[in-house]
């Protein structure tokens, strides 16, 4: 955000008045990731731009559309659950893109749903589109995993509403190493403490289309964590809503940290994360607050993980994944915690889809021209995983050349803009010591036309202690070549139950 908001004004669309309103931006612009960090529980800061503390400030008809692989997903159930208003949802395969442009495929006419829905509600043309399933979602099927997902295999299913009828709750209870039918009874406890570096095979929090951002085979992530499996399934099983996980457990420190994910495990190992949650137990009275573990004392605790559509093939097997980290995705606990987990109070909840196939939205997809474009150079992504046997330290590296997705350097034709935007994202950690946690973000922003070029240099850093976050970091500002702004920052910022 810090590279996107350096971009200045265009001279040969606003005049002269760009310079004076460039620099006045990048002098008051905020350092975003500390704005945040002073904003660790659910405040006024977050709730002012959030939807469900008040539903019924929506007044409009509502089509919400996102697709499994975005990091969007969880609101849209939720809106059709809590709004008064007219409304439909389309859940679909894709990534953080439109529709239209269908990654993964398949794609489907995003434009064409939107304007049928707009005909109806802003121009009163009678096309029925209100006739049609209040919810198309798309139930992905089992797949060999795999770090680049350009297609997902599937097929659309329809729901009347949020809760639906043809959801029906399939609980396992645990024991060790396995998910079972029913409680085996008794009392059995097992101590969580999962390597610092689970979830290095994590893949992106938000996938945005790009190679190597989906999740590879959990093999190596799971052999770090607690798993327990089902039998092999008899028939398929078809999911669509959200898994839960409720447990009774005690910590041995105060700030601990739960995680849990689905995984569909197919008879020769391999195993396809499909779902994952994590939960800050200090957060368990609500995010709005912090309240500490007492070392010792059991709590009742739960992990809501991320909506999903999966059908998991026959004789494959439904695997629950236990840990208490998920670094690099999720910054570490000031300190290892250990959970006691009460096995025989804990429960596991999927959602069973059991309804019919039927109607899906319009898949031959439309769109307008794409703007005028002309591509100077290729880019690429690099993503790598290094280990220091030495220190036990681990390195996680993507590096964006040419474009932070790996799009290239491109020029608008129409007025001639070229812009560059490079990004390397750089995270250690020494297994040894959950302090040890570093992040390193690097950017560079070049913008501009012949006889104009603008460049930004732009380097943050994060790390802890026991007490506090720390941000530092320094931005570099030029105009063909000389320096016209440079700002230094040093934050520190107190933990709070994080």
């Amino acid at each position: 955000m810090l590279a996107y908001q350096a971009r200045p004004l265009d001279p040969n669309t606003v005049g002269e008045s760009w310079r004076g309103s460039w620099l006045k931006r990048l002098n008051e612009m905020p350092l975003w990731p500390a704005n945040w960090m002073e904003h660790q529980t659910r405040d006024e800061y977050w709730k002012h731009g959030s939807v469900c503390e008040n539903y019924s400030d929506i007044q409009v008809p509502v089509l919400a559309i996102d697709g499994w692989a975005d990091s969007y997903i969880n609101p849209v159930f939720r809106i059709l659950e809590n709004l008064s208003v007219p409304c439909r949802a389309i859940m679909g395969p894709w990534a953080h893109v439109y529709a239209h442009d269908g990654t993964p495929a398949p794609a489907m006419n995003f434009l064409g749903e939107a304007v049928r829905w707009w005909d109806y509600w802003l121009k009163g043309i009678d096309n029925s589109v209100m006739d049609e399933p209040k919810i198309m979602a798309w139930i992905e099927d089992s797949m060999p995993p795999s770090s680049t997902k350009p297609v997902s295999e599937g097929r659309w299913v329809n729901l009347e509403g949020w809760p639906s009828k043809d959801i029906k709750a399939k609980n396992y209870a645990l024991a060790k190493g396995k998910l079972t039918c029913e409680k085996q009874g008794g009392s059995e406890e097992v101590v969580l403490k999962t390597p610092l570096n689970h979830g290095l095979l994590s893949g992106e929090w938000m996938g945005a289309g790009v190679p190597g951002e989906t999740p590879p085979d959990q093999r190596i992530d799971n052999g770090m964590s607690m798993v327990f499996d089902s039998e092999p399934l008899s028939e398929p099983l078809n999911i669509l809503g959200y898994p839960y996980f409720e447990v009774e457990l005690s910590s041995d420190k105060p700030n601990a940290m739960l995680f849990a994910s689905l995984v569909d495990v197919a008879p020769d190992g391999a195993a396809e994360r499909v779902s994952y949650g994590v939960m800050n137990l200090t957060h368990l009275e609500g995010h709005d607050k912090v309240v500490y573990l007492e070392p010792g004392k059991k709590a009742k605790a739960y992990v809501k993980l991320d909506c999903c559509g999966h059908k998991f093939a026959k004789g494959h097997k439904v695997r629950l994944s236990l840990a208490t980290s998920y670094w690099p995705m999720f910054w570490p606990m000031p300190e290892e915690a250990a959970l006691t987990i009460d096995l025989n109070s804990a429960e596991f909840t999927l959602p069973n889809y059991v309804g019919s196939d039927n109607k899906e939205p319009d898949m031959q997809p439309k769109s307008a021209g794409k703007t005028p474009v002309t591509w100077m150079s290729e880019g690429y992504v690099d993503r790598m995983i290094s280990y220091d046997i030495l220190t036990d330290t681990w390195t996680c590296i993507t590096n964006g050349v040419g474009g932070v997705f790996g799009e290239g350097v491109y020029r608008f034709d129409d007025i001639d803009i070229t812009v560059e935007h490079n990004l390397k994202r750089e995270l250690t950690l020494c297994n040894r010591d959950p302090l040890s946690a570093k992040y390193t973000i690097t950017q560079n922003m070049r913008l501009g036309r012949e006889g104009w070029w603008t460049n930004s240099d732009i380097t943050i850093t994060k790390t802890s202690d026991m007490e506090n976050f720390y941000i530092t970091g320094e931005m570099t500002t030029t105009e063909n070549d000389k320096t016209v702004f440079a700002k230094k920052w040093d934050y520190k910022v107190k933990r709070n139950g994080l």
